[in-house]
């Protein structure tokens, strides 16, 4: 195929979508979004009742993903009941979203910006075969989550290496829109054919192929979301995956990758550790990582005591992992000569 000429699409989305980099279970990452903390982790933090304070629709967050400092706000959506933040059930859903539009026909860009066309009934049935084939969300539970993706919206910054930023204040999905109000208010809209933008930052990954295949039906499995969180980051970074190279990360650069989870300051550090710590055994026990430990750092405390500050984590990866990291270079390299083939055609 040549990659360079399509009557409606840039080459970019004809790589995107082409089947040699969409095997079963896979779904393509995208490097810098796929691991900002746009998500809520805690159940507690999702929904804001009544009339709430505006102080209390809006959270804020910041993370060093790999080497690029991101902050972020995000205010929450208005639901007909209550005010919500996007959690985990849209970061699945959006996940869904991702993987349809990287499949067959389903994603375009145009205008730029990238979107995905899709129904209800198709979120439902991607979540399904990409949970080992078990329903986890009914369609309301989907409808829901799609307009909280919509409504709720996020001002961005992404720092560079001269600490100046860009900003991008838009939704995680915009312009939603479905071709039968009608079927949509009634509920009968399980095949109702729907469309939606992504936020820019997809369309400037894609553009720049910034495009990582990574293992989805793996994330999918996990009841951790910060195990989730870690599995999605060590895909997109953990490129020389090898048991010889334990991959080291510490528990403050951990927290702010799964939103600053029990980060009060009177917490100990222990507290701070416990969900994190909990999401590396499961990561164990899903043959991601063959083994993890921990080194502490300390400093002198106001009574005089050592007072643990730190933990820097050694994080060994499973046979398994560093297979599946191995096809993810892999089919990197594929993007990487396609693209190649498709700038030789343009020039």
């Amino acid at each position: 195929m040549d990659y360079s000429k399509s009557n409606s699409q840039p080459f970019q989305m004809s790589i995107f979508t082409h089947p040699d980099i969409n095997p079963s279970g896979y779904s393509q990452g995208l490097e810098l979004f796929t691991c900002i903390p746009w998500f809520e982790m805690s159940k507690n933090n999702l929904n804001v009742s009544g009339t709430a304070d505006p102080a209390r629709l809006r959270q804020e967050r910041s993370a060093m993903i790999y080497n690029t400092r991101v902050k972020l706000i995000v205010f929450a959506a208005p639901l007909e009941n209550c005010h919500r933040f996007p959690g985990v059930r849209e970061e699945i859903i959006l996940d869904a979203l991702l993987k349809i539009a990287g499949s067959g026909h389903n994603g375009s860009m145009t205008n730029n910006s990238a979107s995905v066309s899709f129904s209800l009934k198709e979120i439902f049935k991607t979540v399904k075969s990409l949970n080992g084939n078990k329903a986890k969300y009914d369609l309301g539970a989907i409808k829901e989550s799609l307009l909280v993706l919509n409504g709720a919206r996020y001002e961005l910054q992404v720092f560079d290496e001269s600490g100046d930023s860009t900003m991008y204040r838009d939704s995680l999905l915009s312009g939603l829109g479905v071709s039968s109000r009608r079927e949509w208010l009634s509920g009968n809209h399980s095949d109702s054919p729907c469309y939606a933008r992504f936020h820019p930052l997809v369309f400037i990954a894609i553009e720049a192929l910034r495009i990582r295949p990574y293992r989805l039906d793996v994330t999918m499995q996990f009841s951790s979301p910060y195990a989730r969180r870690m599995h999605k980051y060590l895909s997109m970074y953990y490129k020389q995956c090898s048991t010889a190279h334990p991959y080291n990360i510490s528990l403050s650069h951990a927290l702010e990758m799964t939103t600053n989870v029990n980060s009060d300051s009177k917490s100990t550090l222990s507290k701070k550790a416990r969900p994190f710590e909990s999401a590396l055994i499961e990561l164990g026990e899903q043959d991601v990582l063959a083994d993890w430990s921990y080194t502490s750092s300390y400093e002198k405390g106001k009574t005089g005591r050592d007072k643990e500050m730190d933990r820097i984590y050694k994080l060994v990866p499973h046979a398994s992992f560093v297979k599946s990291v191995r096809k993810s270079n892999a089919l990197q390299n594929i993007i990487r000569d396609k693209q190649d083939i498709a700038t030789v055609n343009q020039a």
